[in-house]
């Protein structure tokens, strides 16, 4: 079984979203990216354990509160949450390689 990481994660949030590589690190607003940026600060929390600070460094943000309230906001969504985490699960167990 492979391990869980924040660029699988990442790569994963992208790919369920149809996201180009690396649209979640970027700064950009539009609600389609923001929606998919707080999944996958969620799950870096959630399934990787990191901190709130953790958080922002690997996704490039300023403040430890931006991650709290959107892993908040995160929250919303947890039938994308749920899609994403068995695309995950099914590459951690070789039946699908989500990471190209």
């Amino acid at each position: 079984m492979k391990p869980i990481n924040p660029f699988l994660i990442m790569r994963a949030v992208e790919n369920y979203f149809h996201l180009e590589n690396g649209s979640l690190i970027k700064r950009d607003r539009k609600p389609y990216i923001t929606r998919a940026r707080n999944i996958g600060m969620y799950l870096v929390r959630e399934v990787c354990g990191f901190t709130y600070n953790e958080i922002a460094a690997f996704f490039d943000r300023d403040d430890h509160k931006t991650i709290m309230n959107g892993c908040k906001k995160a929250l919303k969504h947890s039938e994308h949450i749920k899609n994403i985490l068995g695309d995950i699960n099914a590459y951690r167990y070789d039946r699908q390689n989500i990471v190209n």
